[in-house]
């Protein structure tokens, strides 16, 4: 009989921690009513300390109970960073809620009043907001080559979004 309560408090503990440790693979950030979270934040790369300035930024005024961010470094000039920014809110069934994207210049990874275009600013001042050496770097129009980039970044959202729900 003691061995039989032994075994089931050792099962309830097995699946708490399996429960638990779903979560640990995200860094969470609180903003207001959203938590932001960052799959495997690793705190010495820079697209993840981006990663979580952006959700910093942005969490006090987005929609949904869990957002996710992708950012994908863009350039470096005169010590700026250029990056292209896709920021997403769910709600507590992963529907998605709320999508935005940006074209942003930081003057460090950690540049909370950082610089940046979204919505139709990006098709206006693309060509004006990214320096000429990142421009032409690319081999296609600038917007094509964004819009091309934020797709990218939706998918790898709406990835980890639906991952994080079916756990």
């Amino acid at each position: 009989m003691k061995f039989i309560k032994i075994a089931l408090i050792a099962s309830f503990c097995i699946a708490v921690f399996t429960a638990c440790s779903s979560d640990t693979d995200y860094c969470k950030l609180q903003g207001n009513d959203t938590v932001g979270l960052i799959k495997n934040y690793d705190k010495h790369n820079n697209a993840d300390i981006l990663t979580k300035t952006v959700l910093e930024k942005h969490l006090p005024e987005m929609n949904g109970n869990v957002a996710f961010a992708s950012v994908e470094i863009l350039g470096e000039e005169n010590g700026k960073i250029y990056t292209s920014n896709v920021y997403a809110g769910y709600d507590s069934s992963g529907r998605l809620v709320s999508r935005n994207t940006e074209l942003a210049e930081f003057d460090s990874t950690t540049d909370k009043d950082y610089r940046y275009i979204d919505n139709d600013d990006i098709y206006a001042d693309i060509n004006t907001f990214l320096p000429d050496s990142i421009l032409q770097e690319k081999q296609e129009p600038a917007f094509d080559w964004y819009v091309y980039t934020i797709g990218l970044q939706t998918g790898d959202i709406d990835a980890q979004a639906e991952e994080y729900f079916s756990k």
